[in-house]
């Protein structure tokens, strides 16, 4: 999952600059100094740390990205997301990226990434299933899938019991709390407005409720079904 930067501002100041050349290849170097001075970041910050700024455009399939040319591109979505004059019509493209993309594996964000588990459609049919969802929750539900290869039904299970015993959902190995915590493609849904927050759980917007709900129930969050 990315680790860069989930936040609105940083994926539309990437689009602009990829917008900027459309068709055309821009290296990691082009981007990296125009994504410094539309974020006025200033001199002196590292590659990786201004190449992350591009992650969740890559990760929804907004910007195709190589990793072995070190080059990227604005897709055809990206340019719709990009000219979309309504936050629905944005939030719509990126539900179009949810329902038809693969993020366990072959995904522009990822180097290497070999997971069945698509952790936004894991995310939206939980929350379609428990109405609402902690970060510690949805922690847990990734471990228990991907680690534990328990499978949803069981995973959602143990996070109900948890609630009605009024406890956080079971331990994750310390080793993989990092890993799973640091999740930032939920504060791009919360700037998105696709989730609102209430203290620490997140739930479905009202937009995002009446129109995807039913297209959401029918959901794999596998990549290989």
């Amino acid at each position: 999952m990315p680790k860069g930067d989930g936040t609105l501002e940083a994926l539309q100041s990437s689009l602009k600059i990829y917008y900027k050349y459309k068709k055309q290849l821009v290296s990691n170097d082009q981007f990296k100094k125009e994504i410094a001075i539309e974020l006025d970041l200033g001199d002196g910050r590292d590659g990786p740390f201004l190449l992350k700024k591009s992650e969740i455009g890559r990760y929804f399939g907004l910007i195709n990205y190589s990793f072995s040319n070190k080059k990227g591109m604005i897709t055809e979505r990206g340019i719709r997301f990009y000219e979309s004059e309504t936050l629905e019509d944005k939030i719509d493209i990126i539900f179009e990226s949810v329902f038809e993309d693969s993020f366990g594996k072959k995904n522009f964000a990822i180097k290497s990434g070999n997971s069945r588990i698509d952790p936004p459609k894991l995310l939206v049919k939980s929350i379609n299933v428990l109405n609402e969802i902690t970060k510690k929750e949805f922690s847990y539900l990734l471990y228990s899938l991907a680690d534990l290869n328990n499978s949803l039904e069981n995973s959602l299970l143990a996070v109900e019991i948890s609630r009605d015993k009024k406890l956080d959902p079971p331990e994750i190995s310390d080793h993989l709390t990092k890993k799973y915590t640091d999740i930032k493609f939920i504060v791009f849904f919360e700037n998105m407005k696709i989730l609102k927050k209430d203290k620490n759980t997140y739930s479905f917007e009202n937009y995002v409720s009446k129109k995807f709900r039913e297209q959401i129930s029918s959901l794999s969050i596998y990549n290989d079904v």
